[in-house]
């Protein structure tokens, strides 16, 4: 999020607006949460946008291959793979999914560049307009597959982690995994989504649930021994989350849950002093943290189970197991005593 909100940043001052306003500026109306969308930004400011959002997105991989490198260990029985462990699979295996999810965009430019080649070529007179007509069947198959691309990008997006973290492959092989998933079981991988998502929500659900109560008798019970001014040092805190305060129904909501307790959540700064609004910044601060906290909770849950469903789908694929392959690590998950007895491997 620091690297998206920092080339953001570089990205406004690029537009005529952001100069104008200065950086201070810019840092006092966005805060965390800066955008370039309603800066009418110029192409290099998209530029640097789409580079911070690309890096951040890297980055965001490699946490989930390290994620789901301990999902996989834990499936397999090894107790004792550690985080340090995790995050030196993802530096020497990490890189793998993102150049296989590299790969694929530049397939879906491929696929997609030419629409564009055509569209200027049919502004010739005469000659363009029926080439683009007489094209118009195989553009349509042309997309077709370059639409399949994008599906196997988009849920790679999700997969690719859970595949390099199983199999320990290169980017080729993580390719050919990810195309084979998508369209040998395309049924019971999005029936396996499905399931994995609601799981997952509502977990992430009952975890937000059980926060909320935790800060709200927190706050209550503060407010009770420190009086008036805890009020003040929340109000700050609140201007700190984006989009709370501007939205009139949430505001409401919070006004109608202090009343239940005859404690105004929001009152008036405007007379604060200095030491109540560096106090009020630092606690929006811990709630943001406490919200990026739920966050990573869905983040590891989400691609915890993308492990479980890759493997189900490569059992289903190709009848292998693999948490009984040992790739990257020493570790040999124990075999059952039924299994010893019968002879398997």
């Amino acid at each position: 999020w620091c690297i998206y909100r920092g080339f953001t940043y570089i990205a406004l001052l690029l537009t005529s607006a952001g100069r104008e306003a200065g950086f201070l500026i810019l840092i006092r109306h966005f805060e965390f949460f800066p955008s370039i969308v309603t800066a009418a930004p110029s192409f290099s400011a998209w530029l640097v946008w789409c580079i911070g959002i690309v890096l951040a997105l890297c980055i965001l991989i490699l946490t989930a291959t390290s994620v789901s490198r301990i999902a996989f260990e834990d499936l397999r029985g090894n107790e004792l793979f550690q985080i340090k462990d995790a995050r030196q699979f993802s530096k020497t295996h990490g890189l793998t999914a993102v150049i296989s999810l590299a790969v694929t965009g530049v397939l879906l430019i491929i696929f997609f560049g030419p629409y564009s080649l055509l569209g200027l070529f049919g502004r010739i007179p005469v000659l363009g307009e029926l080439t683009v007509a007489l094209l118009s069947i195989p553009s349509f198959f042309w997309g077709l597959a370059g639409t399949s691309v994008l599906i196997v990008f988009i849920i790679g997006l999700a997969l690719a982690p859970a595949i390099t973290a199983c199999t320990g492959e290169d980017a080729l092989e993580v390719i050919i995994q990810l195309f084979s998933s998508v369209f040998k079981q395309p049924f019971k991988l999005v029936v396996y989504e499905i399931i994995a998502e609601i799981a997952v929500t509502i977990s992430t659900l009952i975890l937000i649930a059980v926060s909320f109560i935790t800060l709200h008798f927190m706050m209550v019970i503060i407010e009770i021994g420190m009086g008036y001014t805890f009020n003040e040092i929340l109000t700050v805190a609140l201007y700190r989350i984006a989009f709370l305060m501007e939205s009139p129904a949430l505001v409401y909501k919070i006004i109608e849950l202090g009343d239940l307790h005859y404690i105004p959540y929001i009152v008036d700064t405007e007379m604060i002093t200095p030491t109540i609004q560096a106090a009020g910044w630092i606690l929006g601060i811990s709630l943001l943290l406490v919200f990026t906290w739920i966050g990573s909770y869905f983040f590891s849950g989400f691609y915890s189970s993308q492990v479980i469903i890759y493997l189900v789908i490569r059992k289903h694929k190709n009848g292998d197991d693999l948490r009984k392959k040992t790739p990257s690590t020493q570790f040999v998950p124990e075999i059952p005593e039924k299994d010893l007895l019968s002879g398997k491997n």
